[in-house]
């Protein structure tokens, strides 16, 4: 898909990426960091069960009711979208996202190299 946007739209500073399922599954990255934002202890550990089985938080989708999001509410109800996941990335970092996340990382990659600032890894 991303290639055929890319092809699509036909110019050099479009880079598509499509995070898999929603953003979410960057926050399912840092189960730790979820737990101290949102004060819920053994979410962590939730969150790291469900992301094994999974294979990974790119994975973490059946349907409609298990996407990542809903998800996160069914363990956290007080989960917030806006702030709680967002904050939860900011103390983990992209480095972590990026281990655990080979789609976004591939994503992240190609922009570096675009941008000339190519990091290595």
């Amino acid at each position: 898909m991303e290639k055929t946007l890319n092809e699509h739209v036909g110019d050099l500073r479009f880079l598509p990426h499509l995070v898999l399922h929603e953003a979410e599954a960057w926050v399912l990255a840092c189960p730790e960091a979820l737990e101290i934002v949102t004060g819920k202890s053994g979410l962590a550990a939730d969150v790291n069960n469900l992301t094994r089985t999974a294979g990974g938080p790119e994975q973490v989708n059946d349907g409609y009711d298990t996407a990542p999001a809903r998800r996160l509410a069914k363990l956290y109800p007080g989960y917030r979208r806006t702030t709680d996941g967002p904050e939860a990335i900011h103390l983990t970092g992209l480095d972590e996202i990026r281990r655990q996340c080979p789609h976004a990382d591939a994503w992240f990659r190609t922009l570096e190299e675009h941008l000339g600032t190519g990091r290595t890894r």
